[in-house]
């Protein structure tokens, strides 16, 4: 989404939700390159965003999104960096934001 799809989204959310709703959210993180570079959000964008809108965020990370290998040509075609797991030559790692906030 773009910056005012993503503000749109939010509030959207919180005015189709309940006081003390839960939403989780995994975005691709701002980079230099690939999706990342078209599609990826920062945390002070995250922080903004989800703050304006009536959410307080309760834990915001960086984390590692297992993919099956087998999009992995789709993948590197995007130019997302990826890492193989650990031990399971059938997975790989992308780097995601993954956030948790809860309606006020």
């Amino acid at each position: 989404l773009n910056e005012d799809a993503r503000h749109e989204y939010a509030a959207a959310l919180h005015r189709a939700t309940r006081p003390d709703a839960l939403v989780s959210l995994f975005c691709f993180p701002a980079s230099d390159t690939g999706l990342g570079a078209i599609f990826g959000v920062s945390e002070e964008n995250l922080r903004t965003t989800w703050g304006k809108a009536g959410w307080d965020i309760t834990d915001l990370r960086q984390a590692r999104y297992h993919a099956n290998a087998a999009v992995g040509d789709l993948i590197s075609a995007f130019g997302i960096e990826t890492e193989p797991v650990p031990g399971d030559p059938s997975r790989f790692q992308i780097p995601i934001w993954a956030l948790q906030a809860r309606r006020v």
